[in-house]
């Protein structure tokens, strides 16, 4: 009877322990496949980061690339502008010569006219 009734306490504990063990081995596989899948999320989201810092990278050359042309136009436009001072304040001064030397020689021509004049007024003078 005791012998019995060993045996059926130690076959309620063997099932009770393949029971538990049934229930570990479905909560690990569970957590394997929770494991799994949270590896390959982080896998999927590192390969969108990557994308996004290429995408960003490759942007943003783009946009260093349009700054320096741009920066490179004005540098030229500036370089225009100062040559085309340059060359209205040459031509300022050479006009202002230009009007010095017209007046100089309307007023030489003046005066040839006054001395043709007297030339001529002398001449039926005499």
């Amino acid at each position: 009877r005791e012998l019995r009734e060993r045996l059926r306490v130690a076959e309620t504990r063997e099932r009770e322990a393949r029971e538990q063990r049934i229930l570990l081995e479905k909560i690990a596989t569970g957590l394997r496949l929770q494991l799994e899948d949270g590896r390959r999320r982080k896998e999927e989201a590192e390969a969108v980061i990557v994308k996004l810092e290429q995408g960003i990278g490759e942007g943003g050359q783009e946009e260093r690339e349009k700054v320096m042309e741009l920066e490179a136009e004005l540098k030229q436009r500036k370089a225009a502008v100062a040559a085309l001072s340059a060359r209205n304040a040459a031509l300022t001064k050479e006009a202002g010569s230009m009007r010095k030397r017209a007046s100089c020689l309307r007023d030489a021509a003046d005066r040839q006219r006054a001395l043709v004049r007297e030339a001529e007024q002398s001449i039926q003078a005499s």
